[in-house]
């Protein structure tokens, strides 16, 4: 006999530009395992005070809420597909300053957590001239076409290796936040907790 209780949704709010791959995997995970317990998303660029659990792309955090840092990944290297760069399996952070960095413009305005630690890594101020694009696929358009290399999380560059770019891995393989798991102050339900403890294990 198949019980009758009904499960309230969990409410995920997604804030940032993007969306983490790890995300699929979550959500499938509780598919296969609590079907009965659906998971309602929502996308935000930015929100105020969330009743609900929110995954963050970007460090601006809703007000009134914790957060920690839930997935993580290692700084790339983009690449035009006929960079002398590619002779390294892995490339040397030395070889990064004699580069034209791209920067997306977009990246910056969102607050990501990682192009902190790239700027910590290369000594590169926010201020300096390095060719800027709006946004990161228009990065991605001029490093494939030679302009220059760009640096962000293995897991966003991967996407556009079919745009004619190649990426590689910084040597030393620095590890950055790519997502926040923000807690409202009310006290998690049950679903909530265990869904969070999937959320960790798709990272």
């Amino acid at each position: 006999m198949k019980s009758s209780k009904v499960f309230k949704a969990i409410q995920l709010t997604v804030v940032g530009d993007w969306i983490p791959p790890q995300l699929v995997g979550a959500l499938a995970l509780q598919r296969a395992e609590v079907p009965e317990v659906p998971v309602r998303l929502a996308e935000a660029q930015l929100v105020g005070e969330e009743p609900n659990l929110v995954l963050s792309t970007s460090n601006r955090i809703p007000p009134g809420q914790s957060k920690e840092a839930i997935w993580f990944d290692t700084l790339g290297v983009a690449l035009a597909k006929r960079s002398h760069l590619l002779a390294y399996p892995e490339v040397p952070c030395s070889e990064i300053s004699p580069q034209q960095v791209i920067h997306a413009q977009g990246i910056i305005d969102a607050k990501e957590p990682w192009p902190a630690e790239m700027r910590r890594l290369f000594l590169i101020a926010q201020e300096t001239s390095e060719p800027a694009a709006p946004t990161f696929d228009l990065a991605m358009t001029l490093v494939a076409a030679g302009y220059g290399i760009a640096i962000a999380p293995m897991t966003r560059l991967f996407r556009y290796e079919r745009h004619g770019l190649t990426v590689r891995p910084l040597q030393g393989k620095p590890s950055v936040v790519l997502a926040y798991l923000c807690y409202p102050l009310r006290p998690l339900s049950e679903v909530e907790t265990q869904f969070v403890r999937r959320l960790g294990s798709a990272a």
